[in-house]
């Protein structure tokens, strides 16, 4: 298991500057609503985004060429940073698409809006109207002619506001990592398109997604070799379990006569934590009548490679410095070999568990990492090989 890491220790001082900058925004959205304005409005149309405002114009290089492009576009989105000089001021507006940097002009806006910009802070949410330009650097900027303060932000963004450091805030305050830390959305994004591409991939072929249920009897609670999270009925007087994986009413699909089958959904596990392991996590299991298992083989690499192009827009996906090509078909790997190559045994000798026990201790004693270490130890604990060999495989193969 990997070390926790230290989590942020607030101080006094700190605290005390967060509630001046509260108590300060606060008076703020009391001059908003004094001013007629709603602080926390609703009701206004979006019409575009800056991904549609970059898509239409950033190819073109100079401001006359993109003035002459440009309609008018409305956004809203969440003001990430401010320069201020005098009259004027450029904003980076956020919004679900990306970022645009927004102008704001008394001399455009008019001295009544322009005000109330100035009670706008660093994390609130604006909408604005108006045409882009690029400025003299070269940003394709939107110059506001209308500009209302949507959402007043009573608690600051954190100082470095690019990102996160704290691994203990960041899963904590997802919403905040989210706001500050640059590609943690598009993980989200991804993960979206990866199971709308899963979906449509099976349904294609024929498979049907089912939802089955997550509460079972204690008799029904299995599909897996885990201990489940427990609850009690009140108007039932039962006792349930939250289900540890889906695979055994799939199967009971299938006897009813469902072909192909599939589900995408959520277990829960009660169990230990580490960087591989959580007790909730979502899986999907798929059951397909009259197929082997090498038909199950290559529909697995005809998924995952169209996964991946539809994803990433390539077959070739970096991950943590490495390149997978998913390019069908993959190399096919017997565990069996894996396990014995990497423990230094033959084939034979592992299938008969001659020095198999050994030799899986040898390799947890030689490991520098804990969580290995332990699937090792747990591995050579096994009674007959095939038990062995499945939990080494963990460490050694995977």
């Amino acid at each position: 298991m990997s070390a926790p890491t230290e989590p942020t220790v607030t101080t006094t001082e700190e605290l005390s500057k967060e509630q001046e900058i509260f108590n300060a925004r606060l008076k703020k959205a009391e001059e908003l609503r004094s001013r007629g304005v709603n602080p926390y409005g609703n009701g206004y149309e979006v019409p575009h985004t800056t991904g549609e405002v970059t898509s239409a114009l950033g190819a073109l290089a100079t401001s006359e060429e993109v003035e002459k492009a440009s309609g008018s576009y409305t956004l809203a989105g969440r003001v990430l940073a401010n320069r201020t000089f005098g009259k004027a001021a450029f904003h980076k507006l956020r919004d679900r698409d990306g970022d645009l940097q927004v102008w704001v002009k008394k001399d455009v806006l008019g001295d009544q809006a322009f005000e109330l910009y100035k009670l706008a802070d660093l994390g609130d949410i604006i909408r604005v109207q108006g045409t882009c330009t690029r400025t003299k650097t070269g940003e394709l900027t939107l110059l506001a002619r209308e500009l209302q303060l949507l959402t007043k932000s009573l608690r600051p963004l954190p100082e470095k506001w690019h990102g996160l450091s704290d691994i203990e805030t960041r899963c904590r305050q997802r919403y905040l990592d989210l706001i500050v830390t640059p590609g943690v959305k598009e993980t989200f994004v991804k993960r979206f398109k990866i199971v709308r591409g899963i979906q449509r991939f099976l349904d294609e072929r024929g498979f049907i997604e089912v939802e089955t249920p997550t509460l079972h009897k204690p008799e029904e609670a299995g599909g897996a070799a885990a201990r489940p999270f427990q609850t009690h009925h009140n108007a039932l007087d039962l006792e349930l379990k939250l289900r540890i994986a889906t695979e055994l009413h799939l199967k009971r699909l299938v006897v009813g006569g469902f072909d192909r089958v599939y589900e995408i959904g959520r277990i829960w596990r009660n169990e230990g934590i580490d960087r591989r392991h959580n007790p909730e996590f979502t899986t999907i299991e798929f059951y397909w009548a009259y197929a082997t298992y090498e038909d199950l083989m290559r529909l697995t690499e005809g998924m995952l490679e169209t996964l991946a192009r539809e994803v990433t827009g390539s077959t070739t996906v970096s991950f943590q410095g490495q390149a997978i090509d998913f390019t069908a078909p993959f190399p096919r790997v017997s565990m069996v070999d894996q396990v014995a190559k990497q423990l230094g045994l033959s084939r034979e000798e592992t299938l008969a568990g001659k020095g198999l026990k050994e030799a899986i201790a040898k390799a947890a004693a030689g490991e520098t990492d804990r969580e290995l270490t332990a699937i090792l130890e747990h591995a050579a604990t096994k009674a007959t090989a095939g038990e062995m060999i499945a939990r080494a495989f963990e460490a050694v193969g995977e």
